[in-house]
């Protein structure tokens, strides 16, 4: 088969200090292309932007693309000047100019079969073209089923959902996100959505055992012989960072607990949240907020922690819950929406609200018999995850569904 995938996240993030999830699901699924040769895979972006085009080159040589993936991108000088981009999206609000410029050359399109995209609905040109198939991978459907968690990008997903049609085709990545997506558009055909779990990348996400690495990375952030939770911080409400602080602080005040250390790895963001975060933390000297951290040095900061802690109200898949369990740290997660289904048996899964269950839990992990066992739970359960099965999944979904 001839498939065409919407590269734009790589040529709009490759080289840049962001990464979305569009970004990290195009990036390990390209990454296993190379295992089907019977295919060709043609990639191409949606803007016209030079730039995205060189990127997205760069990107290929640094992954040694085979040769079954090859460049079909139209790009246009006239796109790079920001000027120009910025009356491109006043005028594209009102008038799809990509279908009077297409962004893939049409002896590209008339030889293909499938169109597929990581994240966005497929643009105008491969919409209106009935021969091909379209593929896109939901994420999640927070904005619309969870308004109350997080009413971001809104519009951008009612928009991406409002589009599906009978002959759309959906990869979830948890059936909890299939679950939302029949819940919202029930007049959709069930056996069109199907799921593909994420993985986390083994190069990444490793148990970290070796002494002078653990040593040399600890020490750079000062928790070198230091005993630690870790957990993410994040600003979105939903992510419920609050009630970790919270029941930490809780936690080793009733108990007296003075040897242990809170690590919040994330960005402050702004300064009102970075107010607002000190001001909920007061003196405490026991809560430590790491920015900025490299991917090299993340497997480390989760194979040393007591345990991790994910009490996020919802997910679409819950991506740090599987890195922490493949690198063998014992973890306490929601029990709520995709968490269950990444998380299993090895978890402790608690409700995301309830404050005494996640101090209970946290003094059970200091037995280091349980904690020992969990850490072997996490890492056989990560083994369900792989890329490898998540790239079967697509190519499958692309020649059956």
């Amino acid at each position: 088969m001839n498939i065409i995938i919407d590269a734009t996240w790589i040529g709009a993030l490759y080289n840049s200090n962001v990464i979305n999830g569009g970004y990290r699901v195009l990036d390990n699924l390209l990454k296993q292309l190379h295992r089907y040769p019977e295919h060709t895979f043609y990639l191409t972006h949606t803007t016209h932007r030079l730039s995205y085009t060189r990127n997205i080159v760069e990107y290929l040589e640094n992954i040694s693309a085979p040769q079954n993936i090859q460049i079909a991108c139209l790009s246009y000088k006239l796109f790079d000047s920001n000027n120009i981009l910025k009356i491109y999206k006043i005028i594209n609000g009102k008038l799809p100019i990509h279908s009077f410029i297409p962004f893939i050359a049409q002896s590209i399109i008339s030889k293909s079969d499938i169109f597929y995209s990581a994240l966005d609905a497929s643009p105008f040109t491969i919409r209106k073209n009935k021969k091909i198939k379209k593929y896109f991978t939901a994420l999640d459907l927070i904005p619309i089923c969870k308004p109350e968690y997080s009413n971001l990008f809104y519009a951008y997903t009612k928009n991406l959902y409002d589009k599906l049609d009978d002959q759309s085709r959906v990869f979830a990545i948890s059936q909890s996100t299939k679950n939302d997506i029949i819940t919202y558009r029930p007049d959709l055909n069930p056996g069109k959505i199907k799921v593909t779990h994420l993985a986390a990348d083994p190069k990444i996400f490793y148990e970290v055992v070796d002494i002078t690495i653990l040593d040399s990375i600890l020490s750079k952030y000062a928790l070198k012989n230091r005993n630690y939770f870790l957990t993410l911080n994040n600003i979105a409400p939903y992510k419920n960072t609050e009630l970790i602080i919270k029941s930490f602080l809780e936690w080793k005040k009733d108990q007296e607990i003075k040897d242990i250390t809170l690590v919040l790895i994330g960005r402050k963001l702004d300064e009102k949240y970075s107010n607002y975060l000190n001001e909920l933390c007061g003196d405490s000297k026991q809560i430590i907020f790491l920015e900025n951290i490299p991917d090299a040095d993340l497997a480390t900061l989760y194979s040393r922690a007591i345990g991790f802690l994910y009490m996020s109200l919802y997910e679409g898949f819950g991506l740090p819950v599987l890195e922490a369990m493949q690198c063998g740290t014992p973890v306490i997660c929601s029990n709520t929406s995709s968490m269950p289904e990444v998380a299993g048996e090895a978890a402790i899964s608690l409700d995301p609200t309830d404050k005494n269950s996640l101090i209970t839990a946290m003094t059970m992990l200091l037995d280091p018999e349980i904690n020992e066992a969990h850490r072997v739970k996490s890492l056989i359960q990560a083994q369900k995850f792989t890329w490898e099965k998540y790239s079967e999944q697509i190519i499958l979904g692309f020649e059956q569904m």
